[in-house]
């Protein structure tokens, strides 16, 4: 049973109307109220009935224009679901994990968007990322390198727009831990960007980023720390000293060198990334464990 809390003096002024609409109903005598598409409610208590355990009561309050959390909450969705449109409907079913949905939610609109290429292609690319979440990794290859298809016809080979449908495919095969297949892929955009860039752009280091985590990930540690170190001073130039990407490169670097049994640079990276983390994230944030955790087993 749904319990709700409404002050009616708030419908003279919110942009979420309702109305009590019994004098209009065929039941007056439920005093139904109609609210608009948008109402939404915030849940304060769900309780077991005494009467009956087998029902729950649920107490809700109508939110409304001035409520921070909602507004936060709204913010935040905005930024995660990108696009227009439809499109940001199936981002969302994505987000959620309503996997069937978004894949019938995508196949329809293929269906009224086929002389579209660019539409098309960003329905493919959602339908990789989908089957990615999904570890349904051959048919989110096989959607990606569609995309790939349409987009290719009226390019160059080195044109800069195919290097990201490159990452992508790596990225996939990656995840497969197809790790040649993925080095292959990941080998062809950074060609492109390195030839489309200049030396110090940072969308350069991403892809020194990936090609490190592959030659970590086969053992290959000399080459790893290559291009981990080649995405290094990009970072130095472009960023603050205590912003979070340098967690992840120090972190890389004292991965590597902890492989390669070079201690004293292992504990330097580690010492680096943690003094980033004693002023960016709370006490209780996992990564710090993590760090304690790293910086002891190379005292070991």
């Amino acid at each position: 049973m749904f319990i709700m809390a409404i002050n009616p003096t708030e419908s003279l002024t919110s942009n979420i109307p309702f109305a009590m609409i019994d004098e209009l109903s065929a039941m007056p005598q439920e005093k139904e109220i109609l609210f608009t598409m948008h109402t939404i409610f915030r849940i304060n208590e769900i309780s077991q009935m005494l009467e009956n355990s087998r029902l729950w009561k649920v107490q809700l309050t109508i939110t409304n224009d001035d409520d921070a959390q909602l507004t936060g909450l709204t913010q935040y969705i905005q930024r995660e679901i990108v696009g227009k449109g439809w499109y940001r409907t199936g981002q969302l079913l994505n987000k959620v994990d309503h996997f069937n949905q978004v894949d019938e939610f995508y196949m329809e609109l293929l269906k009224n968007t086929l002389h579209d290429n660019d539409r098309v292609i960003g329905i493919y690319d959602q339908l990789t990322c989908v089957k990615n979440n999904q570890e349904r990794f051959t048919e989110a290859v096989s959607y990606i390198k569609t995309s790939l298809k349409i987009n290719r016809r009226p390019l160059p080979e080195d044109h800069p727009d195919l290097a990201a449908f490159y990452n992508n495919i790596g990225q996939v095969y990656h995840d497969m831990e197809d790790y040649s297949k993925a080095l292959e892929f990941y080998d062809k955009s950074h060609q492109i960007l390195e030839m489309s860039l200049p030396q110090d752009h940072p969308s350069l280091t991403t892809s020194y980023n990936n090609l490190g985590l592959v030659y970590n990930n086969i053992g290959d540690y000399s080459k790893a720390l290559v291009f981990y170190q080649k995405a290094y001073p990009i970072f130095e130039d472009t960023l603050s000293p205590n912003h979070l990407n340098f967690v992840a490169v120090y972190s890389q670097l004292g991965e590597v060198y902890r492989s390669m049994r070079d201690y004293s640079k292992t504990l330097d990276s580690f010492e680096k990334y943690f003094q980033i983390l004693q002023i960016t994230v709370p006490k209780a944030h996992p990564n710090r464990a993590f760090t304690y955790s790293s910086i002891g087993d190379v005292h070991r």
